[in-house]
């Protein structure tokens, strides 16, 4: 996979989302949502729910004022273009997306997100030599997705936060909270499992 050049400091870190509006109407019941922002390795993991929910896609970022791009290499809907592009501006500390795509539909939206508490380091990306895997870690908090629908399987997702004693899945699609599904948070003193390599350890 190609390796990306970082993204500026200020996209790092885990992303929740606190507001969805679509065509100009604001969505109440969509799933918990949260992206990681590692570098220029991202996974987006959505909890149960209505419009934009219960799904996972992964990948690579990039930016290019005032837009951010998200590339799908991992999708649980991979037939809805594997593309994000958002233009993206800041209120305060909360980072605007709007565009006019979404959940495979050709609508204009906004998304509201807040970057989660705690360090951002470590940055830490890996992922599985066959492309089907991804992980990335930004201090307290990680995500990860391995795709098992080529041989029969399920992709599985999910997105885990330290706790300060243990790490705890907070949204999770498929068997994400499978701990022979989906290996551990990364950490750059302890081994990769099998089959899985560092995309980058940036700090």
């Amino acid at each position: 996979m190609t390796l990306l050049s970082p993204l500026p400091a200020r996209f790092l870190g885990a992303w929740e989302r606190f507001g969805l509006t679509v065509d100009g109407d604001p969505v109440t019941d969509a799933g918990r949502a949260v992206w990681v922002e590692a570098g220029a390795a991202y996974v987006d993991v959505r909890g149960a729910g209505g419009f934009a929910s219960d799904t996972c896609f992964a990948g690579t970022t990039s930016w290019n004022a005032p837009c951010l791009t998200w590339r799908h290499e991992i999708d649980a809907h991979p037939g809805e273009g594997g593309v994000d592009v958002g233009h993206i501006t800041f209120d305060g500390d909360d980072l605007i997306e709007q565009g006019d795509f979404i959940a495979g539909k050709q609508v204009p939206y906004r998304e509201r997100w807040r970057r989660l508490g705690g360090p951002l380091g470590p940055v830490l990306a890996a992922d599985t030599a066959d492309g089907a895997g991804l992980s990335v870690r930004v201090g307290n908090h990680a995500a990860t997705v391995v795709d098992r629908t080529p041989a029969g399987g399920t992709l599985s997702a999910r997105y885990q936060m330290w706790t300060g004693r243990r790490w705890v899945t907070e949204v999770a699609v498929g068997d994400g909270d499978d701990v022979g599904v989906l290996p551990g948070p990364l950490d750059s003193d302890a081994p990769l499992p099998p089959s899985w390599r560092w995309r980058y350890p940036l700090a």
